[in-house]
């Protein structure tokens, strides 16, 4: 584990098991075992996440059962990395961003029903939204450009094969 990992972990929450229940039901290409993904922001396991409360530190002894994605990243790319996460930990414009309660219930209308219903606030991120902006500020080429539509399935995915 080094500083710039993506991580990827799961847990038995209300959340976690309606993220599980929307992507085993309809997207079942997904890797469904992950709701939940981080940053690692130091060597020594601390994490930047995304949690109820809005962006926090964490700590990969958490997680015990995590995966650190095999992504190929260069010094400079980690460190870009980990330069978003903290600058999302420290707010924007000086106000804290907060969890995207709006873009959970968007994401799982849009996989559920046929409408595409954008319920979004610019001040807001999921763990799997932050993940991918670090990722894209970092310049690694990912398979979307639309951020608020990835789950950890989708990473899981993407950088697995």
């Amino acid at each position: 584990m080094r500083a710039g990992d993506i991580f990827l972990s799961h847990g038995s929450g209300l959340v976690d098991k309606a993220i599980h229940f929307v992507e085993r039901r309809q997207l079942p290409e997904l890797d469904s075992r992950w709701n939940h993904a981080g940053v690692v922001v130091s060597d020594n396991g601390h994490t930047v996440e995304m949690q109820s409360k809005g962006a926090v530190i964490g700590k990969m002894s958490l997680y015990p059962d995590n995966k650190i994605l095999p992504i190929a990243l260069t010094d400079d790319q980690r460190a870009l990395i980990v330069s978003y996460a903290v600058e999302v930990l420290e707010g924007v414009d000086g106000r804290p961003v907060r969890y995207g309660w709006l873009t959970d219930v968007s994401i799982a209308l849009d996989i559920l029903t046929p409408a595409r219903l954008e319920l979004r606030r610019a001040d807001t991120l999921i763990c799997s939204q932050l993940a991918a902006l670090c990722l894209f500020h970092a310049g690694v080429p990912l398979p979307v450009c639309d951020f608020g539509r990835v789950t950890p399935g989708h990473l899981s995915n993407w950088f697995s094969k």
